[in-house]
């Protein structure tokens, strides 16, 4: 049998009003900060997948030049 007493409500008030814990944003402002940060991550990845092809790229023609030089034929 659980029996609620409330001091976890009182135990939370204490600390945010003494500042060891942060309140927590109103449900708009958290609905706003989930937005911004999944547009931050699909903005990050697009970047990432142009460096992987460009890094892919290079790749590919540095080993093109290698095989170029070392008279071996390009698979």
């Amino acid at each position: 049998m659980v029996v609620y007493t409330g001091g976890t409500t009182i135990s939370i008030n204490y600390l945010k009003k003494w500042g060891y814990i942060k309140p927590i944003p109103p449900r708009e402002k958290l609905k706003e900060m989930y937005q911004e940060k999944k547009a931050t991550l699909m903005r990050e990845t697009a970047e990432l997948k142009l460096q992987q092809d460009k890094l892919k790229k290079t790749s590919e023609n540095m080993i093109r030049g290698y095989r170029k030089h070392a008279g071996k034929p390009d698979k």
